[in-house]
């Protein structure tokens, strides 16, 4: 990974780039197992930032994928962000069931086998939360 890229995606500024990660601590070491995060201020389109989300395959399955895209939207929101945009490849059934548990409204297009979704950052449903 260029070193450009590698200190994009570790720096955040809290508001047009953030990311937030779930950790466990094993055997005395604390251990990334999800990250996501959004990058805006894309030209001409200041309310709107792309999306991505990671889970370690361990931990797949297990809803922090969810929680963290939840999270992720609601701070997106209160710094002015009203659009998510996710590229997804056609096979991504994870990231494409993530999206679908959040309730948002979405707009996709298909293009080469790669799925450009939209999220309206609106009110999430409670799902995962309501049920803990």
């Amino acid at each position: 990974m260029p070193w450009e890229l590698a200190e994009r995606l570790a720096n955040v500024d809290y508001q047009t780039r953030m990311a937030l990660v779930a950790t466990c601590e094993q055997f005395g070491e604390e251990d990334i197992l999800a990250v996501a995060r959004y990058e805006g201020n894309l030209p001409g389109e200041p309310d709107l930032a792309d999306v991505a989300i990671v889970v370690e395959d361990r931990y797949q399955g297990r809803g922090l994928g969810t929680l963290l895209l939840e999270r992720l939207v609601a701070y997106a929101r209160t710094h002015g962000i009203r659009v998510f945009r996710a590229t997804v490849y056609h096979d991504n059934a994870p990231m494409k069931r993530i999206i679908r548990r959040s309730g948002l409204p979405i707009e996709s297009r298909v293009e080469s086998g790669v799925w450009e979704i939209r999220m309206k950052l609106k009110e999430l449903r409670q799902n995962l939360i309501a049920s803990q």
